[in-house]
């Protein structure tokens, strides 16, 4: 491994030990050349250039007699020579009759493209490893003579570009700090600037206004003089701009609007998570004042702030939150996450803000190890939560903790927050005015300006709610014949009677069972029938299953209810206002087709099931709506369907890392199929119960529901003996071992493990036994005695005969992937390294044959720690052991597997230090110390954690 410091005092280092012998600057000058131009060039052009054959053009004193008389071809040679001398260097070069060139196959790293890459990325952490890598200029201790003046151009522009951009960076970053009120590591970044451009006005500017910002008036005035005078002695008057500002500042003080003068043009805000829906097409019309005071209020408020929209339903407070997300998106550039919380499980908003963050957190066991691991990934960090339709302050818990000390908001409606304290503000009616621009926006100019008394009358009777005006505005569309003034005396004699439900007020039930009247009999049982998405959302597809209807016929029911209010469109799908499922629902139960219309929707969402593919997705709110319709099918007695849906979405739960959801659905499968007299299906749900306990560390309940699946199996092949049953007994031993290894109870594991093969041999199930084998050689890797060892060899050699007899394809190249892997693990124990890196490559060879990109990253792994033990046989090892980790670390970061990611970064921490690359380990270490703690392995981050000690944190 190569790698090249241009930046300040150059340095060349090869597999992390710096070359010492190499001090010429124009062989400097020719690596720097030939990388940084990206193509061979032509030996004499390049000679030319490196020693200009036109001496007339250079002063006497800059170069030597010897220099004048010298040819540049055979200079080139002598430089070309030497830098072929250094150990490790000659394959990176390359060289013909015409060209010289670098290789670039071969693995380099030089920090000046490392930091233009760092730039144009521009997130947060990118700029601040860039000013970090940044230690000078570029090549600026180099004293080159005799050379053309291309290339000296070249370096002079290449030394230009690149203090601009790391002073924009450091602009960036000071502004950055100064907006999250982080004032001294913003003041810190911005003198780094000054060191590097003393002259520069914009950081004279920013540092003043930081001290304003402190409160310290005076002490920021101090800066502008400093600059003032330092312009004095060259002539020059400071720029009138900053004078006015300099004295308003002096006599009032800063607010923090005054940043908004200062280009983050490096800070890239586009890749901070923002996960506010868009905008909707009815406006805040009469919030402007509210949204401006709230903006004004939340910018500048600390860290861990909480504040509550409160108000009845329908009023626009989630509107009102939409629009403060968006309005609020430059003042916390580290991001802004939204949540609906009505039916979303805690796990879903967390696995969703990880995705965000580019975290794949779908195999992270449990909400509070999801929550560990977003403390960690939002340390630091300065964002905007906004948890829309908060039910209660339990759903609070998880989240908060996963995102301590950032500024919340949420909407609910009136109830007692006293354990949050938040800024409560009580979101008011719409004045009158705003209430009628609603309306002239939903009817055209004859309906309403002739007419305006009515209309306001009508907006009066609504209390200016701009849900339900909106769907007033329809009705009176829908009735062309009917004055405004008539509607509003119908309107008005028929709030008078009705009586208001849990779901809206009078006028508003009133306006809802109007738009119910103008729907057919067809049209109603549609929108009823949507209630049942408990989500609130559904696709076109889902709504045509509910009627038996085609997407096309669909869509013109669907785009009525749209017209009519009842619906909004949202990008791709259809979404219900809260008021409106309630009322949905209510009319569901009237209509005495509650049980009726499950046929279809349960139907609809197992075959949606069935399609999932690794190309596709099922999407979150239809998660949330699958779960729910589980749950009433259970709650109906419809025990044929609660058992059909969970027998569909199983192998899906398992393999999108939906857990929760799993045990959730196989508990009432269990129970439904106990109910249908059915005790090999309740044998089987609470079996895959088990497994999703083990699956979220719970051995010791998974043990449970183990046993009891076991028994019942047992009775079962008793009765019947079929092998089925018999196969349902050795999957239930199989998992019992594995939950008891994990409970390092080795001897009860060996039991297991030796029943459950028993029966896969008498059913001939190479599969079965291959897989059990599998385990049980785990097993006897981890306790690691001697003994232990040598039978982990033998049952390696079984699992891959029992793979080869296997006649499915896939499992059978899966199959002997495994076996590979296990003999490479057992040549290591027996410190075979030469052996285990052969069988390390057959793992690959199958695993490539079998496209499983999961262990892929493990055999890397493995490939990486055996050419750590190899490390002494050949130097090379290391820098390949290092690539091999990359690999590892990618695949395992895609595929969101954190123990294993944490092992891979302690190892690459180990790694890095043997190759004298201190930044590298540093970095992996602390990565890995963050994941060991977020997954509550303390012994293993306090190994991490006493590795660190021996490092001093790279401060530049």
């Amino acid at each position: 491994m190569l790698r090249l410091h241009l930046l300040g005092k150059p340095e060349l280092y090869i597999d992390g030990k710096l070359i010492e012998t190499l001090k010429s600057a124009k062989a400097y000058t020719i690596l720097a050349y030939l990388i940084l131009m990206g193509r061979p060039i032509p030996r004499e052009s390049l000679s030319a250039r490196l020693w200009a054959a036109k001496l007339d053009q250079l002063d006497d004193w800059e170069t030597s007699p010897a220099d004048r008389k010298s040819d540049p071809g055979a200079n080139f040679r002598t430089e070309w020579k030497n830098l072929n001398q250094v150990s490790g260097l000659k394959p990176y070069l390359l060289l013909d009759d015409q060209t010289a060139g670098f290789n670039t196959d071969l693995p380099y790293e030089v920090d000046v493209q490392l930091l233009t890459g760092l730039l144009k990325k521009g997130t947060l952490d990118d700029l601040l490893v860039a000013v970090q890598l940044y230690r000078g200029n570029f090549l600026e201790t180099l004293r080159l003579n005799n050379i053309s003046f291309e290339i000296e151009s070249w370096i002079t522009t290449k030394q230009d570009s690149l203090l601009a951009k790391i002073s924009a960076a450091l602009r960036s970053l000071g502004v950055y700090y100064a907006r999250q009120r982080q004032y001294d590591r913003g003041r810190e970044l911005v003198n780094r600037w000054l060191e590097l451009d003393p002259h520069a006005e914009d950081a004279y500017r920013l540092l003043m206004l930081i001290t304003a910002l402190e409160g310290r008036r005076h002490a920021a005035y101090d800066h502008y003089t400093k600059y003032a005078t330092a312009l004095e002695q060259s002539g020059e008057p400071p720029d009138p701009a900053f004078t006015q500002l300099a004295a308003e500042i002096r006599e009032h003080g800063a607010t923090p609007a005054l940043l908004d003068q200062f280009q983050c043009e490096y800070l890239n805000t586009q890749n901070a998570p923002f996960l506010v829906p868009p905008l909707t097409r009815y406006p805040c019309l009469g919030r402007g004042t509210l949204i401006a005071e709230l903006v004004a209020k939340i910018a500048a408020a600390p860290s861990g702030s909480t504040f509550c929209l409160s108000g009845m339903g329908g009023i626009g407070k989630t509107t009102l939150a939409i629009h403060l997300g968006h309005e609020l998106r430059g003042h916390f550039l580290d991001g802004v996450l939204w949540a609906d919380l009505l039916n979303r499980s805690t796990s879903e908003v967390l696995q969703e803000w990880g995705q965000a963050f580019g975290q794949n957190l779908s195999s992270v066991q449990s909400d509070k190890v999801l929550a560990n691991l977003l403390r960690t990934q939002t340390a630091g960090k300065r964002l905007l939560l906004i948890l829309d339709d908060l039910q209660s302050e339990a759903q609070l818990d998880a989240l908060l903790s996963a995102v301590i000390d950032h500024v919340l908001i949420i909407t609910a409606r009136p109830r007692s927050y006293e354990s949050l304290q938040p800024d409560v503000t009580s979101v008011p009616l719409l004045p009158p005015e705003s209430g009628l621009d609603i309306l002239r926006r939903t009817l055209p100019p004859p309906r309403i300006e002739p007419e305006l008394s009515a209309a306001a009358d009508l907006c009066r009777l609504l209390e200016h709610l701009p849900l339900a005006i909106k769907i007033a505005g329809h009705l009176v569309l829908a009735d062309s014949t009917t004055s405004l003034s008539d509607f509003v005396r119908e309107f008005s004699a028929e709030v008078n009677k009705s009586q208001a439900l849990e779901f809206g007020t009078m006028s508003v039930q009133t306006v809802f069972d109007r738009s119910w009247k103008l729907l057919n009999e067809g049209e109603r049982d549609l929108f009823a029938a949507l209630g049942l998405f408990a989500a609130r959302s559904f696709s076109l597809e889902a709504a045509a299953s509910l009627i038996h209807s085609s997407p096309f016929a669909t869509r013109q029911v669907i785009n009525k209810l749209v017209w009519l209010s009842l619906i909004n469109r949202e990008d791709r799908r259809f979404r219900l206002h809260a008021l409106l499922s309630d009322y949905a629902r209510a009319r569901l139960a009237e209509s005495g087709q509650r049980v009726a219309i499950l046929e279809p929707i349960v139907g609809y969402f197992i075959k949606l099931i069935s399609e999932l593919s690794a190309e596709s997705a099922i999407h979150p709110d239809d998660w949330a709506s699958l779960r729910a319709l589980i749950e009433e099918t259970y709650a109906l007695e419809q025990w044929e369907r609660c058992v059909a849906l969970v027998e569909a979405a199983t192998e899906s739960w398992f393999l999108m890392g939906r857990y929760t959801d799993a045990r959730r659905g196989l508990t009432l499968a269990g129970q439904a199929a106990g109910q249908m007299q059915r005790p090999d299906l309740r044998a089987r749900f609470i079996q895959q119960l088990g497994q999703a306990c083990i699956e979220q560390s719970d051995y010791d309940e998974a043990r449970g529901h183990l046993l009891i699946s076991r028994d019942l199996y047992q009775d079962l092949f008793r009765e019947q003996e079929e092998p089925v049953y018999a196969n349902g007994v050795a999957t239930c031993l199989l998992y019992l071992g594995r939950s008891a290894v994990e409970m390092e109870n080795y001897d009860e594991a060996e039991e297991a493990f030796v029943q459950a093969f028993e029966v896969k041999q008498s059913l001939n199930d190479h599969d079965g036994m291959g897989e059990i084998l599998y385990y049980w050689c785990e097993r006897y890797l981890i306790t690691r005695a001697p003994a232990d060892i040598e039978r982990a060899g033998q049952i390696a050699e079984q699992v891959i005969e029992n793979y080869e007899l296997v006649t499915n394809e896939q499992r059978k190249r899966v199959g002997i992937m495994r076996g590979y892997i296990l003999r490479s693990h057992f040549a290591i124990q027996q410190r075979l390294f030469e052996q285990a890196l052969v069988e390390c490559e057959q793992a690959l060879q199958w695993n490539i044959q079998a496209n499983a990109y999961a262990e892929r990253s493990i055999i890397f792994y493995l490939r990486a720690q055996i050419r750590g033990f190899m490390r002494d046989m050949a130097p090379e090892n290391l820098s390949l052991g290092l690539s091999d980790l990359k690999q590892s670390i990618d695949l395992l970061t895609q595929a969101g597997d954190r123990k294993m990611l944490a092992n891979a970064l302690q190892v690459q921490m180990v790694f890095a230090d043997f190759s004298s690359d201190i930044e590298l380990a540093f970095q992996a270490g602390k990565h890995a110390l963050e994941l060991f703690e977020a997954l509550e392995l303390p012994a293993r981050a306090e190994i991490v954690r006493n590795y660190l000690s021996k490092f001093e944190q790279p401060s530049s």
